[in-house]
């Protein structure tokens, strides 16, 4: 039986579009392994600056820890040196 043009044709267009389908197809797959790795990339940077806020508070922590310590230090060396005028003023 011989092919007609019209038969050609369909087989023509029915390629066309299952060639398209598969282009779709492998566009959609690229995509989803690009939202894929952007949605990794989102869930390390997040990590990252959950961790840099638990350093940053720690920090902070440590900072007032050593201003505490240091106003202490003052404080006790005001009070040396008080002393030590009341001392020169009384046996002076």
């Amino acid at each position: 039986m011989p092919v007609t043009r019209d038969q050609v044709a369909t087989t023509e267009v029915d390629s066309l579009g299952l060639a398209e389908r598969e282009r779709l197809i492998a566009d959609a797959r690229a995509a989803a392994r690009e939202a894929e790795s952007a949605q990794d990339i989102v869930t390390r940077a997040v990590k990252i600056k959950a961790e840099a806020d638990r350093m940053l508070d720690d920090a902070k922590s440590k900072a007032a820890c050593i201003e505490k310590r240091a106003q202490a230090a003052l404080a006790l060396a005001e009070n040396i040196a008080e002393g030590r005028r009341l001392i020169l003023a009384l046996s002076g």
